[in-house]
């Protein structure tokens, strides 16, 4: 049984949402990581790449199909961008 789409479908910019989710989540926290960072910021080195994972992983989790209200971005293990959910293979980004 599917759903009818509470939003006119493809939404536009929502792909661009997800591209940013997810260098958010996971390009960022690298990044910190790498970059050297002055004595007395080292230790906010520490403590910014988990907080930016959890919170990366939570607007994953919250962004939902309009279509069929299942995780977009998220199928089993893999967590990617998509114009086409994965569940109800309904075109819902632009």
């Amino acid at each position: 049984m599917t759903r009818e789409p509470t939003a006119e479908l493809p939404m536009k910019g929502l792909y661009g949402v997800q591209w940013r989710v997810w260098l958010f989540t996971f390009v960022a926290p690298a990044l910190i990581w790498f970059l050297p960072f002055p004595a007395p910021l080292r230790l906010l080195a520490f403590f910014l790449p988990p907080l930016f994972l959890a919170t990366g992983f939570t607007v994953v989790a919250i962004l939902k199909c309009p279509a069929c209200s299942k995780r977009l971005m998220a199928q089993g293990l893999l967590v990617f961008p998509r114009k086409k959910c994965p569940h109800c293979r309904e075109i819902v980004a632009g």
